[in-house]
């Protein structure tokens, strides 16, 4: 039982994670490529840079999080996301800024 139950909630974890991989294909990587500068910042910068509130406003409500930035103006297109499409997006940069920080310690 405690292997079935591992392999359950491993994979549970693991189709969050894909799911919010591709959202991230789909909707974000045209302007925010993984590792360089596109349309707007890269991904990377902004996982290590930026707080997950930050991010998840910015994906509700880029107008507005825009001037918390500093920003003059939003450029960005407001998403229309899922409650449960934001959740698990957020899952894919919290594991993305995991394996960044531990690319940077090796």
């Amino acid at each position: 039982p405690v292997g079935k139950y591992n392999f359950v909630h491993k994979s549970r974890w693991y189709e969050k994670y894909q799911l919010g991989r591709e959202l991230y294909m789909e909707k974000c990587w045209g302007c925010h490529h993984t590792t360089s500068e596109a349309f707007g910042p890269a991904f990377s910068k902004i996982v290590r840079e930026r707080p997950e509130t930050i991010i998840r406003e910015q994906l509700t409500d880029p107008v507005t999080t825009a001037k918390k930035l500093g920003y003059k103006r939003s450029v960005m297109p407001k998403i229309d996301l899922k409650p449960e499409e934001l959740d698990v997006l957020m899952r894919f940069v919290e594991e993305f800024k995991k394996s960044s920080e531990d690319a940077q310690d090796n």
